[in-house]
């Protein structure tokens, strides 16, 4: 289900990486970042709905910050990795990511992950005007992300699997890929 409707939110994309694109065109960039995203999923042994999940949640803001949808699926990959590190389920994993990609959205009740990281309002802000003022070049506001990221993604990947929860993720993921 949350693939359907990501497919749909990308299907009616009308403009991909500055060009103007066809619903068949929209269509096939869905259909690729529907297998980038379970690809990703497989490798860090997470689920692809959450992951999708994930994705869906980030699009909208992720991409009026600039990033591409490659990069919202990089940012949505790790995030769901560290997020679990931290216990949370599906919904709370959204609001987190999501508010990663939202200038302005982080606050302390809802924020865990940024508050942790030491991502700030103030940062994205900064990070999101600056974007603007170079012209569209919003990579500095991914790589900023990804920088933060970076080491609790590295320990959450080797405590995953040293949890019920990451290995249950891992035979379930597992037996999907055998069916």
């Amino acid at each position: 289900f949350p693939v359907t409707i990501l497919k749909g939110i990308i299907a009616s994309l009308t403009t991909y990486e500055g060009a103007t694109i066809s619903a068949t065109q929209a269509m096939q960039v869905s259909d690729t970042m529907i297998k980038e995203l379970t690809k990703s999923s497989h490798k860090y042994g997470l689920s692809v709905d959450e992951v999708v999940s994930a994705y869906r949640a980030m699009l909208g803001n992720g991409m009026s910050v600039g990033m591409s949808l490659k990069e919202i699926a990089q940012i949505a990959t790790v995030g769901t990795l560290a997020v679990k590190a931290f216990g949370m389920n599906t919904q709370q994993t959204n609001q987190e990511l999501k508010d990663l990609v939202t200038p302005g959205g982080i606050t302390s009740a809802s924020s865990t992950i940024a508050t942790a990281l030491g991502i700030t309002n103030k940062e994205l802000k900064a990070l999101a005007e600056q974007s603007k003022k170079s012209k569209g070049d919003f990579s500095e506001f991914f790589t900023y992300l990804e920088n933060k990221f970076e080491g609790l993604a590295r320990v959450a990947i080797l405590a995953r699997m040293d949890t019920v929860s990451g290995l249950l993720d891992a035979i379930k993921i597992k037996m999907q890929m055998a069916f």
